[in-house]
């Protein structure tokens, strides 16, 4: 599934800040890298201080390790829920073709 803001909500949002003043915090670090947060906290929609802005973006960085942590497991766990069944599949597949090779005998 993609990420949007029901994910953002549901993982990643913040008492105090909104996902647009999340983007900005990200776009900073994007554009000047994880200094200068004076610079990003004088932006007209933050209404954060810097070591708030600093905070954030560490926040949003651990989060993201977490979320896609989580996310590799869920898929680890559907692509073996997928083998088991292929193979039972297969298992099923062979079993009906033994059977009608003995009811062709």
């Amino acid at each position: 599934s993609a990420f949007d803001r029901k994910h953002y909500e549901k993982y990643f949002s913040l008492k105090g800040w909104t996902v647009e003043q999340t983007l900005i915090v990200l776009n900073h670090t994007l554009r000047y890298g994880t200094d200068n947060w004076e610079y990003c906290s004088q932006h007209p929609h933050i209404q954060h201080t810097p070591n708030e802005c600093r905070a954030r973006f560490w926040h949003i960085q651990a989060l993201s390790k977490i979320y896609v942590q989580s996310y590799i497991e869920t898929a680890k766990r559907s692509m073996q829920t997928l083998e088991n069944v292929q193979a039972l599949a297969e298992h099923d597949a062979k079993i009906d073709l033994a059977k009608k090779s003995k009811e062709l005998l």
